[in-house]
């Protein structure tokens, strides 16, 4: 084990420091609530023509008496950006189910924040033209 340690340039304080992390963040994972769970890992591919696929997936999907429930968990603390990235599953999940879902939320398993949308109509066409103008750019 000390050889390993060496090439990962950790000693065995070191890696057992990064264990009991990986270790809490699991245990903390298993405590998250799963009243309506419907899927995980929930693979996506949009063919957006000329040849450019929107290809991606959402950590999980969840039922609610409200709708669908999209959540994307983190293992970082930091989450004040993660709003494009949930307007895009909302967009997404609306192409490919026809309907918009009641809340997209990214939740950091490390510190329990959790930053939750409510995508509207108007919310998931901008988004969609936003998309369009990127794939025009690309092309």
């Amino acid at each position: 084990m000390g050889a390993m340690m060496g090439e990962l340039g950790m000693s065995i304080s070191q890696f057992d420091a990064v264990v009991l992390e990986v270790q809490a963040l699991y245990d903390r994972f298993k405590a998250l609530p799963i009243d309506g769970f419907r899927e995980a890992e929930m693979e996506f591919d949009l063919d957006a023509g000329g040849g450019i696929t929107l290809r991606g997936s959402m950590d999980a999907v969840f039922d609610s008496d409200e709708g669908p429930r999209i959540v994307d968990w983190k293992t970082g603390t930091y989450l004040s950006d993660k709003e494009a990235q949930l307007e895009f599953y909302a967009m997404v999940w609306e192409l490919l189910n026809g309907e918009i879902p009641a809340t997209a939320e990214a939740m950091s398993v490390a510190t329990g924040e959790n930053v939750h949308l409510e995508p509207t109509r108007e919310s998931v066409l901008a988004t969609q033209a936003e998309v369009g103008e990127m794939i025009e750019t690309l092309r």
